[in-house]
């Protein structure tokens, strides 16, 4: 859709439907439960946490 916005000159459009997109990517990530099924998070993401 962002390409077809650009390819008809519709800059605007194809930045607001980008966004809107990586909105609802970020809703879609933080509603799942089980991001670590087994509860293991990687050492490199539990040192930022804690930091």
């Amino acid at each position: 859709m962002v390409e077809l916005c650009i390819e008809m000159q519709g800059y605007t459009e194809a930045v607001e439907y980008a966004e809107g997109s990586k909105g609802q990517n970020l809703i879609e990530l933080l509603s799942v439960k089980d991001l670590y099924a087994k509860g293991e998070i990687p050492d490199k993401c539990a040192k930022s946490c804690n930091s």
